[in-house]
């Protein structure tokens, strides 16, 4: 009986072991490794989970595969082929353009892996009981992710591995909330790099590419300034979501109908632009938002021509966006 408490006793202080050195390691593993690969799945709470892949080698080579999404870099050129539309994008470039893909909670847990100092501004740290994942004993450690942001973030800290095997990302204020669990049913490290010619993008059969100016077409802006000028060069509305990310519905929106094909295809007619109602309350305070998400449009001289508020399915969307060029024209 005394074995068996001494035995537990042990096994929690192992579990509530320092969640910032559980941090340290982490990060140290994976700045050493030579390659990665994890299969894992995402679930944005509360949609059903969905199965990615990522491969990382150095020193700068990049997979990633969702169901709808493939992108890729080998260190010379940057590929992003649309599954739903069997369309892609080729541009020269290598990890420094590819970062972006970095920054998405979808792969938090395994950034630093290419991302350094990517826990520098973590805050209130604390590690809590053992839990298993997959048939491992993890440690979850908790901690602010940015102080200046209302995000939270949850690592599981694979006891044996000493690297998460997943993570939950949390963003709530004011009564609305989201989630986003990413847990990894497999991880491999290498202790070699991968060759290049493992990350090259064969063209599917029958796939269209899009040229790199029309990829720009439908680039997401975060300042207005400079979304009115290519507004203005290109003879097109301005489309301004003000989002938070705390607000479930923003987070929605960005998950249920801007990636749709539906929705790109306006960058025809659009220039799209995100301002985040808490970071950017310099240009968001001349709208008057008294909510969120709320959606304005610009004509091309910066002129409000129509608004719409609250969430809304991508029908209704592009309905009111529709409105919105007749009224600009």
């Amino acid at each position: 009986m005394l074995t068996s408490i001494v035995a537990s006793t042990l096994l929690l202080a192992v579990g509530q072991a320092d969640g910032t050195s559980l941090i340290a390691k982490h990060e140290q593993a994976l700045r050493e490794a030579k390659s990665l690969t994890v299969t894992f799945t995402v679930q944005h709470l509360p949609a059903a989970p969905q199965e990615v892949t990522l491969t990382f080698s150095r020193p700068g080579l990049i997979r990633i595969e969702s169901p709808s999404i493939l992108r890729m870099t080998d260190g010379n050129k940057v590929w992003e082929y649309d599954k739903t539309s069997n369309s892609y994008t080729e541009f020269d470039g290598g990890l420094e353009e590819a970062m972006d893909w970095l920054k998405a909670d979808d792969v938090y847990a395994w950034a630093a892996f290419f991302t350094k100092d990517q826990f520098s501004k973590v805050t209130n740290v604390k590690s809590g009981n053992p839990k298993m994942i997959f048939g491992h004993r993890v440690t979850p450690v908790e901690f602010t992710i940015d102080a200046r942001s209302s995000k939270t973030g949850t690592l599981y800290i694979d006891q044996a591995l000493g690297v998460a095997r997943g993570a939950s990302i949390k963003a709530a204020r004011s009564g609305d909330s989201s989630e986003l669990i990413v847990l990894a049913k497999e991880i491999s490290f290498g202790t070699d790099a991968l060759g290049a010619s493992d990350f090259k993008f064969v063209e599917p059969a029958g796939a269209k590419k899009v040229e790199v100016s029309a990829r720009d077409m439908g680039k997401w802006y975060t300042d207005l300034s400079e979304a009115l000028k290519v507004a203005k060069a290109s003879n097109r509305l301005v489309f301004i979501d003000i989002g938070t990310e705390w607000c479930g519905y923003c987070q929605k929106l960005a998950r249920e109908v801007f990636p749709t094909t539906e929705f790109k295809e306006q960058a025809k007619y659009f220039v799209f632009v995100h301002l985040d109602g808490d970071h950017q309350k310099d240009q968001v305070s001349q709208f008057g938002v008294s909510g969120y998400p709320t959606m304005v449009i610009l004509n091309k001289d910066g002129k409000e021509i129509h608004r719409i508020v609250g969430y809304r399915p991508l029908g209704d969307i592009l309905n009111e966006m529709n409105k919105a060029r007749s009224m600009g024209d």
